[in-house]
């Protein structure tokens, strides 16, 4: 973690909220929004990359349109000594795209998979790591039928250009591609509406002075209508960043940014008092790992064709 003067506040985080859902929307865009002026914006992008709370503006390829589904992996540790190791195996698998370790003694792991035996196999494969006792599976999106677009030669070019930084100027990419900016603007769009990639970022809000990093693990009774369960937390508390609602299990895991530990009780009394709501568990989570994943592995093999 970087020792940083970086104070997280309001406006910060709902700047992170939105480069999170399209990171290449513009800073007139997101002040317009926020009601703030571009140059705020500017200002405070700035800072959150200077202090190293916001790490890069990527470009991903969408799980679901090529037919993966997105889960998490709850991994159960025997102790926290060898963390670091642990963390390094897990993140050559190519299926895992981050990892964020938790103060419990258990891994949040991110990760895609085509189908179960996939998913079994990247079970197995994690589960020969010694030190993880159990792995519970979480799957939050099931497999989406987007509208077919065929991806080009030159589309792949234009993603791989943006991958690592797609704040880039249209100009800059179709120098790199030898293209103009007008083909540029117009594939990144059809490419974008059509479900092929999502700009996003990568941050790591803990960079930050005062900023609590946790998350609320929710498990309410199947017989209560999972939508109302969800609406009623999400509408209940406060400072959520994200949340992720399970479909293999009534399972609800938020991700919140807090300042102060009475936040945290107040938020898990509310949820508590959600009717439907079994149980929660709290995990505070110290940091974020990303990995180079599947989807890198297929940008190079076609961008270079």
């Amino acid at each position: 973690m970087l020792d940083s003067v970086c104070d997280l506040d309001d406006l910060d985080i709902s700047i992170l909220k939105m480069l999170t859902t399209n990171s290449r929307r513009s800073d007139h865009s997101i002040a317009r929004k926020l009601n703030v002026t571009a140059n705020t914006v500017k200002n405070r992008i700035r800072n959150l990359v200077e202090e190293g709370v916001l790490l890069g503006f990527e470009t991903h390829l969408s799980a679901t349109f090529f037919n993966a589904t997105h889960c998490w992996l709850a991994a159960e540790l025997s102790g926290s000594e060898l963390e670091e190791k642990i963390i390094d195996e897990i993140g050559e698998i190519d299926k895992v795209n981050f990892i964020m370790p938790t103060t419990e003694n258990l891994m949040l792991i991110a990760m895609d998979f085509f189908n179960s035996t996939d998913l079994d196999n990247t079970i197995q494969q994690m589960s020969r790591i010694k030190e993880i006792t159990g792995i519970q599976t979480l799957i939050y999106s099931s497999q989406h039928l987007h509208r077919k677009i065929e991806i080009s030669p030159l589309d792949w070019k234009i993603i791989k250009s943006v991958r690592f930084n797609n704040r880039k100027s249209p100009s800059e990419i179709a120098k790199e591609c030898g293209v103009s900016a007008r083909t540029v603007n117009r594939r990144l769009r059809r490419l974008h509406d059509g479900g092929v990639i999502r700009h996003t970022i990568t941050f790591d809000p803990m960079a930050s002075r005062g900023t609590i990093v946790y998350g609320i693990n929710t498990e309410y009774d199947a017989r209560f209508p999972r939508d109302k369960v969800v609406r009623s937390i999400t509408s209940s508390v406060e400072n959520l960043f994200n949340h992720f609602v399970m479909v293999n299990s009534p399972t609800v895991l938020l991700i919140f940014f807090g300042k102060r530990f009475s936040d945290i009780h107040d938020n898990e009394n509310a949820i508590k008092a959600v009717e439907g709501v079994r149980s929660i568990k709290t995990y505070f989570c110290p940091k974020v790992y990303y990995f180079k994943d599947w989807r890198d592995k297929l940008i190079e093999e076609n961008a270079g064709k």
